[in-house]
């Protein structure tokens, strides 16, 4: 490494004695050890050693001219012998990847000129474009082979004669260096794509290290077997692509060869032209709506199921990597569980939904519970209510790559939807035309089925196969936010209906709680215990067995409610929340190797008063919104007999038309009665006998300890 100038003429000048090629470093470095480049030209070798040095350099001029074109001024240096190196200059520029982003804008000034000119540059050499070790001749000093000098090309205007005269009898010059901006930005803008591209393939789930996948068993079984033509080709083709496509982190540079293989393959009826394959060459990019391709085994073992292959996944370092994964999911899971046990989380819990929150102390916990149960929830309510904030703020409590939130979903957001699993799908604000698409057959129609059957099954257009073929995607939980007051029945029998809290005491909360927003000592949430939170939502939204000792007083306390049909799917439900408050407070158990959550007469009644309103309802044969509208307008009349719309709309700050229109809903349940008084429409609440359910919780408490004492010997703390 040389120190100065000094240096760097003897260095010259012991080349020339021993008549040595005389070279030096393209790039300077800030170290010694050459690992940090400064990035302030771009270096082209030109190259005639195969051909004429007259056309190289027409080649040469005609580039530089047409970079001048673009406001980029080179300097050319004739190396002294048959070629040419031509210089980029530009302000210094920080680059994460310098020679990925040079050979990238090369190509493209390249591709540029070569359509312009209509000619290809045949003496550029590509293979070195980029190559920040590389060295080049020191200009002027002598090539040892020709005894001429490399010298610095004054002029485009230049004959190749009189280049070759003035090595032989050089003229020293000291060129003016023109930096281009324009470059230096082109390059920046070049090296944020590399680094975007490079993030994307690192964060690939199915970019493993070490995972050669044209090697992978399946693949190697496509590439050996002859397809009878049609869409089975068709279908390998594209998993050769992607393959392709993997290995050769995203370029599909090459592909010709493995495509040419492929055809010669196919001897099953007639023969396969390899454009046919090559047509994914380019619709590799189109594939997931333009992202791009995505590696998908279940698509594969389907399309060879189909085919009638042989599946070898038992080979697959793919399948191996996967079930390392799933294996360490599960100890997770598990350990997870194992701290929660005989451990009540349900007050921290609270505590952190109390920190998001303000009020709706039942709602918002139900909320959380129901949906560690995987149930699915509709919170209906006016404007300004509530509901999205309450929802999105339990939400919280759940890792957020299980959580789709979709925004006012219209009758074609389904198509969109490029997962295969969704957790929790969260439909904010669903308009009132989806709802009524779900009481029709329309495409919305798969939601009330994924409430049903946990799966969302939509049709698409397949792009490889152009025609439309049903898609599966598995939901665990439908959550909805909306203002509609009509709920189709069996939408309801689905879901969990939750209202909130629209009283005048709930708004002062909400008032105070804003307020303390912009206080100095607001409490702050403690997000190292929010995190803990998460991670042991996500573990028990696992399936457990629940067991619920004394259910059946339970079920007893409703019999004389059975005239009513929803008790039937009401108290499935009130099931389903007192084992997921048994899971939270950490009731869980191993008897016999399976892994049991055993409920107690305290989760029991923890569960009837989160879920009075929704009871009350129940036994009244009530929907549970319109008996939170009842008893919200109930304490309206208390200061006035009658009630109007106008009135009802200023009083509980909704527009007036929903106002009447809880008010005519109220009507037709005959739980209010209409009237004209004065030329002018009034409404009056019929009283109604609120039941409460009586359970026995004495007697829940002896089952409990009976069935305790009968498995003591059989049950361990699970994990």
């Amino acid at each position: 490494m040389l120190k100065d100038l000094n240096e760097l003429f003897e260095f010259i000048l012991q080349c020339t004695r021993e008549n040595k090629h005389c070279y030096i470093a393209v790039y300077k470095f800030r170290d010694n050890n050459f690992k940090e480049p400064i990035i302030d030209r771009i270096f082209l070798d030109f190259d005639a050693e195969e051909g004429s040095i007259e056309d190289c350099w027409i080649e040469v001029k005609s580039f530089a001219q047409f970079l001048q074109s673009i406001k980029i001024e080179p300097v050319i240096v004739f190396s002294g012998k048959k070629g040419f190196h031509l210089y980029i200059f530009f302000p210094e520029t920080q680059l994460k990847h310098p020679k990925e982003a040079i050979s990238r804008l090369v190509s493209l000034l390249v591709s540029r000129f070569e359509s312009e000119k209509k000619t290809k540059l045949k003496y550029l050499d590509k293979k070195v474009v980029g190559d920040i070790r590389r060295l080049a001749r020191i200009p002027y000093t002598i090539h040892p082979e020709t005894k001429r000098a490399a010298i610095i090309v004054r002029s485009l205007s230049m004959s190749i004669e009189d280049i070759l005269h003035e090595s032989e009898n050089p003229l020293i010059i000291i060129p003016r260096i023109s930096k281009s901006s324009e470059v230096s930005f082109a390059l920046k803008y070049i090296d944020e794509i590399l680094d975007i591209e490079e993030k994307k393939f690192q964060s690939t789930d199915e970019k493993k290290e070490g995972i050669v996948y044209l090697q992978l068993p399946c693949i190697r079984t496509l590439l050996s077997t002859p397809l009878p033509p049609g869409k089975r080709r068709l279908g390998a083709s594209k998993f050769l692509a992607i393959a392709y496509y993997y290995d050769h982190n995203g370029s599909m540079d090459g592909f010709e060869t493995i495509a040419e293989l492929f055809a010669e393959r196919q001897k099953i009826g007639h023969s396969l032209r390899k454009s046919e394959v090559l047509g994914w060459k380019r619709g590799v990019y189109q594939l997931n709506n333009g992202q791009g391709p995505v590696w998908n085994c279940s698509e594969i073992r389907e399309y060879f199921r189909e085919a009638m292959l042989p599946l070898k996944c038992y080979k697959c370092p793919l399948e191996k990597k996967r079930i390392e994964e799933e294996i360490s999911r599960k100890i997770l899971e598990l350990r997870t569980l194992k701290a929660a046990e005989n451990k009540d989380l349900l007050d921290e819990v609270k505590s952190i939904l109390d920190a998001l929150v303000v009020g709706e102390e039942e709602n918002k916990l139900l909320l959380y519970l129901l949906l560690l149960e995987k149930q699915n929830i509709i919170v209906k309510g006016p404007p300004s209510s509530g509901k999205t904030t309450m929802v999105e703020s339990v939400l919280k409590l759940f890792p957020e790559d299980e959580v789709e939130i979709v925004s006012g979903a219209t009758k074609k957001f389904l198509r969109w939807m490029n997962k295969d699993y969704i957790p929790i799908l969260y439909l904010k604000e669903a308009p009132k035309d989806l709802l009524e698409e779900i009481k029709g057959e329309g495409l919305a129609m798969d939601i009330k089925l994924a409430m049903s059957d946990k799966e969302l099954r939509i049709l698409v257009v397949d792009p490889t196969e152009k025609k439309t073929i049903e898609k599966k995607i598995r939901v665990d939980s439908v959550v909805m936010t909306t203002i509609d007051v009509d709920i189709p029945a069996d939408i309801e029998s689905r879901v969990w209906i939750l209202a909130p809290d629209i009283s005048p005491e709930q708004t002062k909360k909400v008032l105070l709680y804003k307020a303390y927003q912009y206080d100095l000592f607001k409490p702050q949430i403690d997000e190292k215990k929010l995190q803990q939170i998460r991670q042991l939502s996500k573990a028990l939204r696992s399936n457990t067995k629940i067991v619920i000792p004394g259910a059946k007083y339970l079920a007893e306390s409703l019999f004389e409610y059975s005239q009513y049909p929803r008790v039937r799917r009401d108290i499935e439900k009130l099931f389903l929340l007192i084992g997921s408050i048994a899971k939270v407070r950490g009731r869980l158990y191993e008897i016999s190797g399976e892994k049991v959550v055993i409920a107690s007469p305290e989760d029991v009644k923890t569960a009837i008063d989160l879920s009075k309103n929704i009871l009350r309802a129940m036994l009244t044969n009530i929907d549970v919104f319109l008996f939170t509208i009842y008893n919200a307008l109930k304490k309206l009349q208390e200061s006035s007999p009658s009630l109007t719309s106008q009135y009802v709309a200023e009083s509980l700050d909704i527009p007036q038309a929903l106002a009447e229109e809880y008010l005519e809903k109220l009507v037709k349940s005959g739980l209010a009665v209409k009237y004209k008084d004065q030329g002018q429409t009034v409404y009056r609440l019929r009283s109604i006998e609120e039941k409460q359910i009586k359970i026995d919780l004495e007697k829940i408490a002896q089952e409990y300890t009976k069935f305790m004492e009968s498995i003591k010997d059989k049950l361990k703390p699970a994990g």
